[in-house]
């Protein structure tokens, strides 16, 4: 795990390790990444929850877009308004985690040979 950290601290990152799992941040309006070992396979894996995070802001802009429509303008605006910026640090984080998962890769593949 500490060379994995050196190397993606090389790459610009600012990484730390908590528990056994290497905490990568992104920067921006991005998410945090976790790098931890997949007990079952015994390789790292990248998890980024992002799933999760994005039905959340869907629902959110559901929520307030119904809002917008019956009643208060200003709160569904607001609301709309957090959701979008939400949505795009998922998609932000998404792009920038592709260079992690590049990263994490190769590791992988030099570690079991």
């Amino acid at each position: 795990m500490d060379e994995l950290k050196r190397l993606i601290s090389c790459r610009g990152y600012r990484v730390s390790e908590e528990s056994g799992k290497l905490k990568v941040k992104l920067g921006g309006i991005s998410n945090e990444v976790l790098i931890e070992k997949d007990i079952p396979t015994g390789l790292l894996v990248v998890n980024t929850s992002e799933m999760r995070k994005a039905l959340l802001y869907g629902l959110m802009l559901f929520m307030g877009l119904s809002i917008h429509e019956h009643s208060n303008h200003y709160g569904s605006a607001m609301i709309i308004s957090f959701t979008v910026v939400g949505l795009l640090g998922v998609v932000l984080t998404e792009l920038k985690v592709q260079k992690i998962r590049e990263l994490i890769y190769q590791f992988n593949k030099n570690e079991s040979t």
